[in-house]
């Protein structure tokens, strides 16, 4: 994309700029997540502290997604390379809505006795890890009581 930018300035200028601010705020969410014990409370904590990213990032990945059909019109000779970004950036929305799903469980299940945590842990979180993964196409996590 980056030879193009020359030739449609202003939208294409806000689509990089859009792109950016996605990886810096996917960063941030990564490394709060990989950082974190693996254990139930901590992850709950790790929750907390990445929903507002979340939701930044769910915005973001939304805006990209309705830019980048306009920029595929604009400059034909990189579709190829457009169609791999709009497939990440969908595989992006998916991801960010379920980890969206995993903060609204965590959200609900934090104030449960340590056994009851560990139980709806279980029920509740493990199904949206385990299809987050499933998306990344990684291995399974496991998380502690």
């Amino acid at each position: 994309m980056g030879f193009e930018i020359g030739k449609d300035g202003q939208s294409t200028g806000q689509l990089v700029e859009d792109l950016h601010a996605m990886k810096r705020v996917r960063d941030r969410i990564s490394e709060l997540r990989t950082s974190v014990e693996p254990n139930v409370p901590s992850h709950i904590v790790m929750y907390r502290e990445i929903e507002a990213d979340g939701q930044e990032l769910d915005a973001i990945l939304r805006k990209i997604q309705a830019e980048l059909p306009e920029y595929d019109e604009r400059f034909p000779d990189a579709h190829e390379q457009t169609l791999t970004s709009i497939a990440s950036v969908d595989l992006g929305v998916k991801r960010v809505g379920l980890v969206q799903q995993q903060i609204a469980a965590a959200r609900d299940i934090e104030s449960l006795n340590p056994v009851a945590l560990f139980q709806a842990w279980k029920q509740r979180m493990q199904p949206l890890l385990d299809a987050e993964i499933a998306l990344a196409g990684c291995g399974k996590t496991e998380i502690e009581p």
